[in-house]
């Protein structure tokens, strides 16, 4: 939280990337575990779509698109969602920048979309191989 900010509310630049994700879908918890184990606890920061502090982030996303996908805030403030994000949180971890720079390179963010899309119209299904555990939280 950024001086003169109202408690409980989260900043609207943050100081690392934020993901926001569904955390009442097993899969989606599932899926923020994973990236939180990857990215380390410097890279990257998480919140639940009902978490308080999350609510600053998806005020600003359409409510058509709040809960369709999970989104990833920049720290420049910008938002990305989907496919687009996926990318970008490739760029920013070790083990995956050169596979996130060539999907760029190449253009294939569009195919990552689609793959995105295909493997999130499944959630439901998914779902029930996913442990009941929390997801991350993490913020700022």
């Amino acid at each position: 939280m950024l001086a003169g900010d109202p408690p409980g509310l989260a900043p609207t630049v943050p100081r690392r990337p934020v993901v926001l994700y569904q955390g009442r879908c097993p899969f989606c918890r599932a899926s923020a575990r994973w990236l939180d184990r990857r990215a380390g606890s410097d890279n990257l920061a998480f919140l639940p779509f009902d978490d308080p502090l999350a609510r600053s982030f998806l005020e600003q996303i359409p409510e058509d698109e709040r809960e369709r996908t999970w989104h990833l805030i920049e720290r420049s403030g910008a938002r990305l969602s989907g496919g687009a994000a996926a990318v970008a949180v490739m760029e920013s971890l070790d083990h995956y920048r050169s596979f996130g720079s060539i999907i760029r390179a190449l253009r294939l963010t569009p195919v990552v979309a689609v793959f995105y899309l295909v493997i999130s119209s499944q959630r439901a299904r998914l779902s029930r191989f996913c442990s009941a555990a929390a997801g991350p939280r993490r913020f700022p």
